[in-house]
């Protein structure tokens, strides 16, 4: 039997916002910028929700609508580390960070549109070129994400971890990221990845250990415990 409804995921194309922090009226230039960004959904929801349906009514089947999560890529200039320090005017991983997740956050789940999934913000350590400069710089911890993820889409995500890691602290993190779950009644992940050869505070080594094809989808952060 074939499928009875699609979906769609909506990934990050260009940056969020660009707020410079000595902008003259922040407070005014962060609420334009999280308007933006709520319009921007709004109207990609309209132009690709009729295209969906027009598909989906040639095989029968429903458009239940889109995950409108904020993914992003290692280039540059998709990241959402770098919107969330324009909104915040700090590095990740300081003060304030917890509170620029939950404003896009927010943003997004107001939008008049569909929502499936985690619609929320991700947090992909290795997949996210300032998130992954932040994690070099350690600016934060693992469980400051552990924290963040309480306002955002998604748990802990493309974590590095020692290769010599317990199976009683993977054992751990999964149990402390289900009990947020639980407490929170909000689905969550942990994408944890034990890397061979490398320990805490290592920089981990993508593009030496895969081939380049995979390699361009990850940028070299800190091996995190």
């Amino acid at each position: 039997m074939g499928p009875e409804a699609a979906a769609l995921a909506y990934k990050v194309t260009r940056p969020l916002v660009d707020i410079a922090v000595d902008h003259p009226d922040r407070p005014v230039a962060v609420q334009a910028a999280l308007a933006a960004l709520a319009h921007e959904i709004v109207t990609h929801d309209a132009r690709m929700g009729a295209i969906a349906r027009e598909v989906c009514a040639e095989y029968g089947i429903t458009y239940a609508g889109c995950d409108w999560s904020l993914a992003p890529h290692p280039h540059p200039e998709r990241t959402i580390g770098g919107a969330i320090e324009a909104l915040t005017g700090v590095p990740f991983g300081a003060w304030g960070t917890l509170s620029g997740v939950r404003s896009l956050t927010a943003t997004i789940r107001a939008c008049a549109v569909t929502q499936l999934g985690f619609s929320g913000i991700m947090l992909p350590v290795v997949e996210d070129t300032v998130l992954a400069e932040r994690a070099l710089e350690s600016r934060y911890t693992l469980r400051d994400l552990l924290a963040f993820s309480t306002v955002c889409g998604t748990g802990i995500d493309t974590i590095p971890l020692a290769g010599d890691v317990s199976v009683t602290d993977l054992a751990g993190m999964y149990r402390e990221v289900a009990s947020v779950a639980t407490a929170l009644n909000k689905p969550l992940t942990a994408r944890l990845m034990p890397l061979a050869g490398h320990v805490a505070g290592d920089v981990t080594r993508f593009a030496e250990l895969l081939p380049p094809h995979l390699a361009q989808f990850f940028c070299e952060a800190r091996v995190l415990q």
